[in-house]
Parts: C-alpha cells; sequence; structure tokens
C-alpha cells in the first residue's frame, strides 16, 4: 500500500512538472526521449536539456523524513544543508522533490499530498557567500 502511494505521488509530481513546461521546450520523444541508450558507464543524461549547468548550484533532496537544500560553495564543495522542512513548517515524512523545468516551482509530496511553492524560497535562504557565485 505505502508503495503505491509513493507511485502516485511520483507520478503527480511528474505530471504536474510536465505541465509547466515552457512551449519553447524541445519535443522529447521515442526511446530514452531521443537519447542513445545508456552503456555500462554512467553518463549525463539529456546534456543541455534535462541536465543543465544552472541546477548544479544547488540541490534540493530530502533525508530522514526532512527536506533539504544545499548550495555550492566558491570553492565548489556542497555546503551544509538547509532544513527546508522547518522553514515551510512540513511535518516529517518523504517528501520527493523536484523542481520545474523552468526553475519556478518547487513540487514536492508530504503524508500523501502533492505540495508545490514558489523557487523564490531557495533564493531567499541560498547563503551570502553562494549568492556571489550564482549563476542566475
Amino acid at each position: 500500500m505505502k508503495g503505491t502511494g509513493y507511485f502516485y505521488c511520483l507520478f503527480v509530481l511528474v505530471t504536474a512538472t510536465w505541465f509547466t513546461q515552457q512551449s519553447d521546450f524541445p519535443k522529447l520523444t521515442g526511446p530514452y526521449l531521443g537519447q542513445k541508450p545508456p552503456g555500462m558507464t554512467p553518463e549525463v543524461f539529456a546534456p543541455g536539456i534535462v541536465s543543465t549547468p544552472e541546477f548544479r548550484e544547488y540541490s534540493i533532496f530530502d533525508f530522514k523524513d526532512r527536506l533539504y537544500a544545499s548550495f555550492r560553495t566558491a570553492t565548489g564543495a556542497w555546503g551544509t544543508p538547509i532544513d527546508l522542512s522547518q522553514r515551510l513548517n512540513l511535518p516529517e515524512g518523504e517528501m520527493l522533490p523536484t523542481l520545474s523545468p523552468d526553475r519556478r516551482y518547487l513540487f514536492f509530496c508530504n503524508r500523501w499530498d502533492i505540495y508545490w511553492v514558489s523557487a523564490k524560497i531557495i533564493d531567499e535562504l541560498r547563503p551570502t557567500e553562494a549568492r556571489k557565485g550564482a549563476s542566475r
């Protein structure tokens, strides 16, 4: 039952993200969205389309039923994670975060409900050191 709920949350998050895509986004069709099938060596998936440099300046993730943001420092290392769950007053639970392709919204599940919030929250939490190096 729990696995079905997670699948449902993930399906809704992916669908919501898909509907927020910009109209000028290239059409990705076929197996692996037009990318060559993966081999035995890990590769970046859809560079410039799905995997873009702007998504490398910070990371949104869940860990031990909390939602976190971590930012790159001036040295390129990851900074100390910031607890988004506390800032957004969320109860504990798996979050499954994802950003919309236009980076304007953060979607996540919490206790079987799906939430979204302006991604401006990410910039508000960005440490001063990380702001200086941000490419936005």
